[in-house]
């Protein structure tokens, strides 16, 4: 089910190539699909700053009910656009106790506008003995359109 809500919400996406241009700023709020109710699904809000063109540094928080306790950490990332909307990204996660781990992904950028987007992505996770393959879905809006 899960598959085919991300196959066509990629065909209603733009496809037009849009270049991430040097001084952009985006911000984002992306939920994991994976495994997730509406009520539990973990939110990450993000900030993304491109310092060069189609190149990227992501900070997001990432906040989640789990098991009747709150849980919360930060990702520091990375991004590379390989293609006008495809994108790799690879971060390290931490909850600033005990906890450190990295996550990478691959995802599209569709930009329904010139400042507005969406981003599925397919993401590994890995901390301390936890593993975990997933999908994420994000919504965004470019903050200073060049």
């Amino acid at each position: 089910m899960k598959s085919k809500f991300l196959f066509l919400a990629l065909l209603l996406i733009s496809v037009t190539g849009f270049s991430q241009e040097r001084g952009e700023i985006w911000t984002e709020l992306s939920a994991d699909l994976t495994n997730s109710t509406i009520t539990n699904s973990p939110i990450s809000p993000s900030i993304l700053y491109f310092p060069i063109d189609n190149i990227g540094v992501r900070v997001s928080g990432f906040y989640q009910d789990a098991d009747g306790g709150f849980s919360s950490s930060v990702q520091l990332a990375g991004r590379v656009y390989v293609t006008p909307n495809g994108y790799a990204q690879g971060g390290i996660v931490t909850d600033f106790q005990d906890n450190t781990g990295y996550t990478l992904s691959l995802g599209y950028t569709g930009h329904l506008t010139n400042w507005f987007y969406v981003e599925p992505s397919v993401r590994y996770f890995h901390q301390n003995t936890v593993n975990d393959v997933g999908i994420s879905l994000g919504i965004g809006i470019v903050l200073n359109n060049r």
